[in-house]
């Protein structure tokens, strides 16, 4: 897994493992500026890094899995 490095005053508040999105498995870091993705099976791809100003809606509720879900909806 690579790791990315925090900007200047950003500081981690969460840490979680196996996050879905699809059929691949991310680690993913919450911080105070940011979240990170980071793939946790290969580590050939660069961690997605999602700025909290491109996130315009955030939705919760459950997979059909019964699973907690997110829904980030993204600007383009």
């Amino acid at each position: 897994m690579s790791i990315p490095y925090l900007n200047r005053g950003e500081s981690i508040v969460l840490t979680t493992h196996r996050v879905s999105t699809g059929s691949v498995l991310y680690d993913a870091m919450l911080t105070n500026q940011r979240l990170i993705l980071m793939d946790s099976q290969y580590n050939r791809t660069e961690p997605e890094m999602i700025p909290f100003s491109d996130i315009v809606t955030v939705k919760g509720g459950k997979a059909s899995t019964s699973e907690p879900a997110i829904i980030l909806t993204l600007k383009e």
